[in-house]
């Protein structure tokens, strides 16, 4: 499989209403199933957090993925 690579545009709301505050406040809000909040959570070691959060958004997915196609 190869992934490709490029730019992923993130919509901040209809019409990008909240980029200024989301801007202003270096946060973006998103959803991929996850009941919990990172903050405070993420090490700066990418492969630590890999480690800790990998096996975490693999159970999300399979979770996700069977209910999407049952």
């Amino acid at each position: 499989m190869t992934i490709p690579r490029g730019n992923d545009r993130i919509m901040l709301g209809r019409k990008s209403v909240y980029a200024n505050e989301c801007h202003e406040g270096q946060f973006i809000g998103s959803d991929w199933d996850m009941d919990f909040d990172l903050s405070g959570k993420v090490p700066e070691n990418r492969r630590d957090f890999n480690k800790q959060f990998n096996p975490v958004f693999a159970e999300s997915y399979q979770v996700s993925y069977i209910i999407l196609n049952n």
